[in-house]
Parts: C-alpha cells; structure tokens; sequence
C-alpha cells in the first residue's frame, strides 16, 4: 500500500523501496510487490540491470504461473533494453511455451512478433 502511494506521487525510489520491504515477506504479495518494484526500475528509472537482477531472483524463488511469467516478460523487455534481443526472444519464446494459458503469455506473442 505504501509503494501504491509514493509510485502515485511519482516518488519512483521510495515506491521501489516500499516495494522491496514487502518483498521481504513470503507469499504472492511478497512476490507482487517484487514484480512492482521491477516495474518501476524499468519503466520510470530506467535501471534495467537492477530491475533484471531483481526480476531473476523473483523468478527463481518459484512464484505463482502468472507471477512468474510477468516477471519473465519483463526480463525480455530488461534484456531488449540493454541491447541483447536474442536473449529477450528465447524468454518470450519460453512465455509463450510454459505458461500459454497466461495474460502474460499473450503479450509474450505480441512482443515477439514486434522482433
């Protein structure tokens, strides 16, 4: 609720730090709030290295399908920003394969006909 407030106020950092003390926690909360963070590096601060650092770590802890393959999608989009789209197809690709029945997987295939 605290990230949602300072993200609102476009307080991009403290938004990220909020989001990573829920983090801390276990559970699909925990695993949101990681997600959020990530979405904020990306996409109002432009830290795709962190963001993709954060967004590995997210994925290997084994969070929910859908969870997992939003993170995954954002690991493409991380890896398509730091110049390595060979390496954002075979993620998007595998979106697409592992978790078809997902939203996610859905943007996966549009974004990857944007290649």
């Amino acid at each position: 609720v605290i990230g949602d407030c300072q993200r609102r106020s476009n307080r991009w950092a403290d938004a990220v730090a909020a989001y990573l003390e829920a983090g801390k926690q276990q559970g699909t909360d925990a695993e949101s709030g990681l997600l959020l963070a990530a979405s904020v590096l990306q996409d109002n601060l432009k830290q795709h290295r962190r963001a993709l650092k954060l967004l590995e770590g997210l994925v290997e802890r084994g969070p929910t399908d859908e969870i997992a393959a939003a993170a995954l999608v954002r690991q493409a989009r991380a890896h398509r920003a730091l110049g390595k789209g060979s390496k954002a197809r075979a993620i998007l690709q595998r979106v697409v394969t592992q978790f078809g029945d997902t939203p996610s997987a859905a943007e996966a295939a549009r974004l990857l006909g944007n290649y």
